[in-house]
């Protein structure tokens, strides 16, 4: 509990915060119109779930431009690792989402790290 406590303090320094201690991540995801809505169910995203689900149980992947890095960890569910707080990323994990939503598929949000917004890191924008 102590190394816990000790790293999470260690990460609070540098900018991070934990979603358990303030509102949760899917609380602060937008509201998607239904055009944007419409957008996750093309045959791009779809082929673009698929291709990153038969990499298997495990794999990571980072997508910069959106501001998040990702985890396959099941046959029917991906998970969050870190997203940037900033609003296209917090709009791009919500397109993530209903793009596997559209697919029965499940975004897991329980262990997203949220990181501070850099220019360098969302490339200005």
């Amino acid at each position: 509990m102590m190394e816990e406590n000790t790293r999470q303090t260690t990460l609070e320094q540098f900018g991070f915060t934990f979603t358990k201690e303030s509102t949760s991540l899917g609380d602060r995801l937008p509201m998607l119109s239904d055009e944007e809505r419409s957008w996750t169910k093309g045959s791009t995203q779809k082929d673009w779930v698929y291709s990153h689900l038969s990499c298997g149980i495990g794999y990571v992947w980072t997508m910069p431009d959106q501001g998040m890095s990702l985890q396959v960890i099941s046959d029917d569910t991906i998970r969050l690792l870190t997203v940037v707080d900033h609003e296209w990323c917090l709009f791009m994990v919500a397109c993530v989402m209903a793009a596997l939503d559209n697919l029965g598929l499940k975004l897991d949000l329980s262990v997203a790290i949220v990181a501070p917004t850099s220019s360098a890191i969302i490339g200005g924008r």
